[in-house]
Order: structure tokens, then sequence, then C-alpha cells
């Protein structure tokens, strides 16, 4: 398959937001399953139509802003408030309470309508309706060309979230994708360094795959305001609706291939992950895992040196913001554990030693924080969520585990931590 790779180079800034507001109009959908979805049509004069649908995290408002953008360089776009449709909360797996079948209506409707170009725009867990809703328009219209590609801003196609150590699975139809996709990957996403996994997936379908790395850019970019994002980031969303335009264009050049005959019997998803409130017995088959990274200074590091004592592995970064929450805990935790067989190492994803050693401050001495630049030792872990957290025992073996920020001084954890020592 065909892979293009691009860094965004930017050169100028754009006051595309400051813009007047594109043509907007309301439109309630009433389908045959008796459900009425509500879309905003920024409306243009074309016949090329985005259909925006959502992320789990729903409509923001800071998004519409790229689909008045989008609207005003000449295209249609239908932002789909699939939550306020079906009066669902926003939450990690709130996409999956969507039918498939409804959003194919939308696509019937659309054709009805007279466009003759549609492409499908969403991120993250949206990426599974927008998968699921091609599959389907395809099967019943097979002859149809209306679907020319998606968008997908860093695109979450797996199951949910694994036990610690285990690896993670594709959802249904993830490997049956037969149009061509653009895929936007900003660098600071924990989909980021799982790219490749992602992009390979997605072609075992046929689908031709274009990869648009943005490098320094955090996700959920699109959806931020100004004031959470780096300026690299600000940018980049300022440049979003052009590079969606011409992605676009170049999707619409791509023959698609056929779709895959075969059904599956099977649905997305819905099993929901038991959270943990503290460390869990690790389960994972892989127990003794390898580590070798360079440290802040360049200095190679290798896990090993640590046989003898108890150590806690914290895979973070710095624009993870739970990650950031427990930093003063560990350093805490440190501190308790400074005349014992304990330590802490940090690995972090994706960063320059620059951009660490100026998030850091003297009061984390007790953290030795090693640089994961490539994601190497995230694909070994099978750390699919940041942050995650193994603890090791002065064997080296992985004894437990717990994805997300805890408060690592509290009695609990240490009473777990002393049984080890």
């Amino acid at each position: 398959m065909l892979r293009i790779e691009y860094v965004l180079l930017l050169v100028c800034f754009y006051s595309a937001f400051n813009a007047q507001a594109a043509d907007l109009q309301t439109l309630d959908f009433n389908l045959e399953s008796g459900e009425v979805i509500h879309v905003s049509h920024y409306q243009s004069d074309s016949s090329k139509l985005f259909i925006w649908l959502p992320s789990e995290r729903g409509v923001s408002e800071h998004s519409l802003e790229v689909a008045n953008r989008l609207a005003d360089i000449g295209n249609n776009v239908w932002v789909v408030d699939l939550h306020s449709s079906y009066m669902v909360s926003t939450s990690r797996y709130s996409v999956d309470e969507f039918p498939v079948s409804d959003i194919t209506q939308l696509l019937i409707e659309a054709k009805q309508g007279g466009y003759e170009q549609v492409y499908f725009l969403s991120a993250n867990r949206g990426a599974s309706l927008v998968l699921g809703s091609i599959i389907q328009f395809s099967r019943i219209y097979p002859a149809s060309s209306l679907i020319k590609g998606s968008i997908l801003i860093h695109p979450y196609i797996y199951e949910s979230l694994p036990a610690m150590g285990e690896a993670a699975r594709f959802i249904a139809n993830s490997d049956k994708s037969h149009l061509p996709i653009y895929m936007i990957q900003p660098q600071y996403s924990t989909k980021y360094l799982f790219t490749e996994d992602i992009r390979r997936q997605l072609e075992k379908g046929g689908s031709q795959v274009f990869t648009h790395k943005l490098k320094n850019v955090e996700g959920g970019f699109y959806a931020r305001p100004a004031e959470d994002l780096s300026p690299a980031a600000i940018e980049a969303k300022q440049q979003l609706p052009e590079t969606i335009d011409r992605a676009s264009r170049l999707l619409a050049q791509i023959k698609p291939a056929s779709l895959v005959s075969r059904e599956t019997t099977e649905e997305r998803s819905k099993a929901k992950p038991i959270r943990e409130s503290s460390l869990s017995v690790y389960k994972g088959q892989q127990r003794r895992l390898h580590l070798e990274l360079p440290d802040l200074n360049g200095q190679m590091v290798n896990l090993e040196q640590y046989r003898g004592r108890v150590v806690l592995v914290n895979f973070w970064a710095s624009w993870c913001k739970p990650c950031v929450r427990e930093i003063p805990s560990l350093s805490r935790l440190g501190e308790h554990f400074a005349d014992k067989a304990f330590d802490i190492v940090t690995v972090n994803i994706g960063e320059s030693a620059e951009r660490v050693a100026l998030f850091l401050d003297a009061d984390n001495q007790h953290l030795q924080v090693l640089l994961d630049q490539e994601g190497n030792a995230v694909r070994n872990w099978r750390v699919y969520a940041f942050p995650s957290n193994f603890l090791l025992d002065q064997s080296g073996e992985i004894q437990y585990a717990y994805r997300g920020a805890l408060e690592w001084d509290s009695p609990e954890v240490v009473k777990i931590i002393e049984s080890l020592l």
C-alpha cells in the first residue's frame, strides 16, 4: 500500500476563525428507527459534503470553528450531534450506543439531497462508527461511488482497554475497510506511537492509508481552546480546514478497493474494563520485560541495573493531565522509601530531553527519568494508555500493575510496596 508521511511545516498565520460565520442551518432528520438526528449544516454552494461524526467526547464548540472555516473554503459540512439526539452522555464508550444503520440513513439523505461526493470526518473512537457506516452502506449500494473516503484524526480502533500486559484487540470491521483514509496523527497523543499498527490493520481490507503526522501537537487540538494549546497546536488548528480540504481532493483521486465480501457476526464491543481502585495483581504472561533507554543526560540505563531492588516503572507524558496530577505523590513516595531498596523509574513518552527537563523541577529528585522517544518500550510493555504503572519485585518480575493516576503515598499502596521489600 502506498503511504505518504507529512511533517507539517507552517510558514504563516491565518485569521481563519475571525472570519464571518458561514451560513448555518439546523437540520432534523426523522429516521425509520423513530429517532431524530440533529445536524448543524455549515452551507456552501458545492456538491461536496463532509459528514462530521463526533468522538466519544461529543461535539465541541471549538471544533465548530473548524467546520465553519471548512465551509468558508467551499465545502458543505454536516456536524452530527449524536449525543444530544440519542440523549447519551459523553463517556469513553458512548460511541458504541449509536446504531450504524441510522448513520447509513444519513448517507441516503445526502445522496437524495444531490451531493456527489461525501467524506466522513471524525476522531478517536468515532472512527469505529465511520468504518461501520461505510461498510454497511457499501453492502446496500455496492455500485455507489458517493463516499470518497474518510479523514480520521488520531483514530482509536481498539476494543476496550485490555488487562495490563495483554495485547489489545482491534474492533470488528477494522480489517474490512476498503475506501481510502487520510489519518492525521498529532505527536502528543496515546495513538501516535501505534500509528503503524493502526495503518496496517486498516490496510487489510484494501484501504489506501495516508499518514499525516503533526509534530509537537497535542491530541484533541481541533476541539480545545487556544489557552490549552501549544503554539504548534494553535497553528495546526488554524491550518486544519485547509488540510482537510486538500486531503479530500487527494482521496477523490484514489480508486477504491473491492469491499470484503465476507459478513461478520461480530458487533462493536460493549465490554467495559473493570476500574481497579489501587494496584492489582499483574496477570500478563510476560512477567519480566526488557527496558533500556537513555536518561535526560543521554546515558543508557538498563532495568537490570535495579536487580535486588523493588522498582515502580511509570509510563507518562507532560501533555497527559492525569500523569501530571500524580507526579507530586510519586515524589512523596520516593521520599518515603528513600532509605529502602526501592526506586521509581519513569518512562517519558515521545518528548525531548529539553522539554522534559523544563517541565520537571527540583522536587522530583527521587524520580529516575528515561526517554522513550520512538515508543519501543511502550509497544514492548503493551502500554495503551497513560499513565500506566508496573511494580516489580527484587527479582525483576512484575507483580502488580495499574492503569491511571493514583495517590502513590496512600497507606494501601505503601503497604503493597512494603510487602515486596
